[in-house]
């Protein structure tokens, strides 16, 4: 049809908005099964599984930061983190800044919050980056 127009996407930007990005770190040495094999396979989906929660318990405990509020400043902080053996936060530090102090100390104060995570399965990734995108509402 001549003239129309795609639908927008504010939905889908809401979404990614609302909800930190996330990468998890190269897994170790040896910290998987070989590949081409069904303990690989489900190595991999328990992996997956599992950066999912870790992501989706920091996107539960996000919040813009009454400090910032008079102000409205936005930004995407990152934070490099590590999940020890119990689940616990054993380090978190800013990786990336927001450009605002109290948007900075809430990201990382929000991923020291979550913790503990769910214990994570045998070869899932330890150290993560979550981005987290902050607009005042």
């Amino acid at each position: 049809m001549e003239g129309a127009k795609p639908a927008p996407r504010a939905a889908a930007k809401a979404d990614a908005q609302a909800a930190p990005a996330f990468r998890a770190a190269a897994p170790e040495a040896g910290a998987s099964a070989a590949p081409g094999t069904a303990a690989a396979a489900a190595s991999a989906a328990a992996s997956a599984a599992y950066q999912g929660a870790v992501l989706a318990a920091i996107a539960a405990h996000k919040h813009y930061p009454d400090a910032a509020l008079a102000r409205g400043p936005r930004g995407v902080a990152v934070v490099a983190f590590t999940i020890g053996d119990g689940g616990q936060v054993t380090s978190a530090q800013l990786a990336r800044s927001a450009g605002d102090s109290a948007l900075d100390a809430d990201a990382v104060a929000t991923v020291r919050r979550t913790s503990p995570f769910p214990r994570p399965p045998t070869g899932a990734p330890r150290k993560f980056a979550a981005s987290l995108n902050y607009i005042p509402r």
